[in-house]
C-alpha cells in the first residue's frame, strides 16, 4: 500500500491567508483609487453637502435659463423670415393686431386678461 504525504496545514493556511491577504489589498486600492475616504468625509459633513447641492442646483438653474434663452432667439429669428409668406404672414399680421388692441383696450381701463 502506498502512503500519500499530507501537507502541513501550515502551509495550506499560509497560501490561504497571502491569497486573502491579496484581495484585501486589492480592495483597498480600488478604494483608494476612488478617492472613497474622501466620499465619506464629504457625506458626514451635512453643510458641505447643502453647500454643493445648492451649487448644483443653481448651475442647472442657470444652464436651463441660458439654454431657452438660445432656443427662443433662434425661433425668434426664423419666425422673421416666416413674417413674408403668404399664408403664415397673414396670421402673424392678425396676431400683431390683436396684441396693439389689447393694449389700447388696457390702456383705456378695460380688463382683457
Amino acid at each position: 500500500m502506498s502512503r500519500k504525504t499530507k501537507k502541513p496545514l501550515n502551509k495550506i493556511r499560509g497560501k490561504q491567508k497571502t491569497n486573502k491577504d491579496k484581495d484585501e489589498k486589492q480592495i483597498v486600492n480600488a478604494l483608494k483609487s476612488l478617492h472613497f475616504a474622501e466620499y465619506v468625509d464629504f457625506i458626514r459633513s451635512p453643510w458641505r453637502t447643502f453647500f454643493f447641492g445648492f451649487l448644483k442646483g443653481t448651475g442647472i438653474g442657470l444652464g436651463a435659463l441660458v439654454g431657452v434663452a438660445i432656443v427662443l432667439s433662434i425661433l425668434a429669428y426664423i419666425i422673421s423670415f416666416l413674417w413674408d409668406l403668404p399664408i403664415i404672414g397673414d396670421l402673424l399680421n392678425r396676431v400683431e393686431q390683436l396684441e396693439q388692441i389689447t393694449k389700447i383696450l388696457e390702456s383705456q381701463g378695460y380688463n382683457i386678461r
